[in-house]
């Protein structure tokens, strides 16, 4: 089976555990024999430069996965969003919402890879727009949820910060807006119940099949020794656990693990 990955970050560039829970499933299932390839985005201006030549992507393989890095038609890469300030991260949000040149890269790389299924993950970076790309192919597709990013762009939540009006109103179209554009996966996946309710209870996902699969984390493990664990025996857990989502829902019939038929203009 032909098994594309679509994340913002991919190792060597890593930023905290999703892309490293992405990284573990595409060795993991390239093990277990599946062919499988990464979408992501290009780390610096200069390789986005570099990529725009070369026809939006440069591709390359790291530890035997085939990865295509992705141009984006935005400010800077996901990669470096932290060295600029509010403004130009407000400005490159905006972007990123309606990444069209993104979205259709990602559209012609998995129409030349034939892809069966598509297991998305965070889409910040490449683009809202790739679910819609996917759907207008007919694929199958599983989107695993990391954090609240859907919802406030930052995925992170405080508490006892309340938000000024102009921000709040502006959240609140950011929510409808990824909503309608991410739409409804055959699949999604939450690694707790309390992020799958968020996401639920503000209409998100309202067609999906949906799934909580806990992160698997080593019992007595000390918080700094998780992310580590995810390269190791924790490894083949995770892989398992991807893998029972797909047999689960073949058989109930969620997700045919077989080619959907394709539109007549893919």
């Amino acid at each position: 089976m032909r098994i594309c990955l679509i994340s913002n970050l991919y190792p060597p560039y890593t930023r905290g555990g999703a892309e490293r829970v992405v990284a573990t499933i595409a060795k993991e299932l390239q093990r277990a024999g599946h062919s499988v390839i990464v979408i992501t985005t290009v780390p610096s201006f200069a390789a986005n430069i570099k990529a725009l030549a070369s026809g939006g992507f440069l591709h390359e393989t790291v530890d035997g996965i085939t990865v295509y890095r992705i141009a984006t038609a935005n400010l800077f890469p996901y990669w470096t969003i932290g060295e600029h300030n509010v403004v130009m991260r407000f400005i490159w949000h905006v972007f990123d919402m309606f990444a069209f040149e993104t979205a259709a890269t990602v559209r012609r790389i998995l129409r030349k890879e034939k892809a069966d299924v598509v297991m998305t993950h965070n889409l910040k970076g490449i683009g809202f727009l790739v679910p819609r790309a996917i759907r207008r192919l007919g694929i199958r597709h599983i989107h695993t949820a990391h954090d609240v990013q859907l919802a406030v762009p930052s995925g992170l939540i405080f508490v006892r910060q309340k938000p000024v009006f102009i921000l709040l109103f502006l959240m609140q179209w950011y929510e409808r807006l990824t909503r309608w554009l991410i739409g409804s996966p055959d699949v999604v996946v939450s690694p707790s119940q309390w992020l799958l309710d968020f996401y639920t209870e503000r209409g998100f996902f309202s067609q999906s099949k949906k799934v909580v699969l806990h992160n698997p984390i080593l019992q007595g493990a000390p918080l700094h020794a998780r992310v580590p664990l995810v390269k190791s025996d924790y490894a083949r857990q995770l892989f398992w656990t991807a893998k029972k989502i797909l047999v689960r829902y073949k058989n109930q019939g969620a997700i045919a693990m077989v080619r959907r038929p394709r539109p007549a203009n893919r």
